[in-house]
């Protein structure tokens, strides 16, 4: 999971590494947030400068908790989008602090694969350069600055699936 934090706004992007991703927002309300999607998905955090904690729920599924800490070195949110013949293909990944990352492909919004991030990933007669963002353009209409904080987040219950 990485949560994308401005002044008034933050999202968070959570991935099980399998069949279900999503991305959630919400406005910023002294230090916590509550952010949700029209699917269903929902967090709920609190933050300072050093981290955040919480918890996060896909649509009908347990509430995980989480406990992160600022991004360091090549730890984040990495994004690629590609028209193909077939339609959009867009890769989502979270990297954390140790290297891992999780993430989906969807074409046309539907999942086709997890693979992992690599600087280039070929999929049918496409190929994603995913790269580092701190800016989540138009969610909901406005985006987050690169001047923003990045959250890593490690599940505080490791042995469930990652998010």
């Amino acid at each position: 999971m990485v949560i994308l934090v401005s002044k008034d706004f933050a999202v968070a992007y959570a991935c099980d590494n399998k069949q279900a991703a999503a991305l959630v927002g919400g406005k910023v309300t002294a230090g916590s947030s509550t952010l949700n999607n029209q699917g269903g998905s929902k967090a709920v955090l609190t933050f300072d400068p050093k981290g955040a904690r919480g918890m996060f729920s896909f649509p009908g599924k347990a509430a995980e908790g989480f406990v992160g800490v600022l991004a360091t070195g090549k730890a984040g949110f990495y994004v690629a989008d590609i028209a193909t013949k077939r339609g959009l293909l867009a890769g989502r990944w979270v990297v954390d602090a140790n290297g891992r990352s999780f993430g989906v492909l969807r074409l046309n919004g539907v999942i086709v694969g997890n693979p992992a991030i690599a600087p280039a990933i070929a999929f049918d007669s496409a190929v994603l350069h995913p790269v580092l963002t701190t800016v989540v353009v138009g969610y909901p209409q406005n985006p987050i600055y690169p001047t923003s904080p990045t959250y890593p987040v490690t599940l505080a219950h490791p042995s469930s699936n990652p998010y």
